[in-house]
């Protein structure tokens, strides 16, 4: 278990690290914090939780290759809460083990979680002692042609501005680092990505919110999200638009119904 405290300029830095720029999300009068903030309460539990299953966790071989988003109810703008976790599998890809952690995150005094975080974390090189992986398939975009599609361009600082919201793995802003893991410069979280699509696809709407992270993107390039809606729920595909390469796949954001 850990615990977790924010304030409203933390929202209103995490707000910023993602592309918000209107007023309600920049200032703290009237400020609305993004259902994807809570992606950062949990991060401090990941690490010690896939250790402890005895797995180890080098930059050069980590790689966070999917990840799922529950939010229970608007964000407050400063809470405390706590986090309690675990590993539900270490699973066997052959060429490394994917390990899939479950987070739940509850504000002080609630029973219910106010944020569900489930990741899939890839360790290549690992060891394989993981089992075969039952996961339910993830969902594929319909075979007709999108519905909407949305360019969102990031920015050249954007890695070096999310990582203040707490993920300080140096493959996001040392350059060195990101060639140890082959990159060939730092590139964007995979979290601040997904949080970009999801602010562009549903705002402050988002329920929830499920994706592949299929490929890199480099700070300063575009997003080109595919969108194929179903009620309030739309299916995702977003590519690099420079390199026409897939960035985020097999995704699905949940909208909150209007009414």
């Amino acid at each position: 278990m850990t615990k977790y405290a924010w304030s409203v300029d933390d929202v209103i830095l995490y707000n910023i690290a993602v592309g918000a720029t209107g007023t309600e999300q920049t200032w703290e009068e009237g400020l609305v914090a993004l259902p994807t903030f809570g992606v950062l309460p949990a991060f401090s539990i990941v690490a010690p939780l896939v250790q402890a299953a005895g797995v180890s966790l080098d930059s050069a071989r980590v790689l966070h290759g999917e990840h799922e988003l529950l939010v229970d109810g608007p964000v407050p703008t400063a809470a405390s809460v706590r986090n309690e976790g675990r590993v539900m599998g270490i699973y066997d890809k052959g060429h490394g083990d994917l390990v899939r952690v479950e987070v739940h995150t509850y504000i002080q005094g609630k029973e219910t979680p106010l944020f569900t975080n489930r990741y899939g974390i890839f360790v290549r090189g690992a060891s394989g002692f993981g089992k075969s992986d039952d996961a339910s398939p993830a969902p594929s975009p319909p075979s007709r042609r999108p519905d909407e599609v949305v360019r969102v361009q990031t920015h050249l600082s954007q890695a070096a501005l999310y990582r203040l919201c707490g993920d300080r793995n140096p493959i996001h802003i040392d350059p060195a680092a990101a060639a140890a893991a082959g990159l060939e410069r730092p590139i964007m979280h995979g979290l601040c990505t997904l949080a970009v699509i999801a602010r562009a696809v549903g705002g402050d709407a988002v329920q929830a919110v499920r994706g592949r992270f299929a490929g890199v993107l480099y700070p300063g390039e575009t997003i080109v999200v595919e969108l194929w809606r179903d009620g309030n729920s739309v299916e995702i595909r977003a590519l690099c638009e420079e390199r026409r390469t897939p960035v985020v796949t097999n995704a699905t954001i949940n909208l909150r119904s209007s009414s």
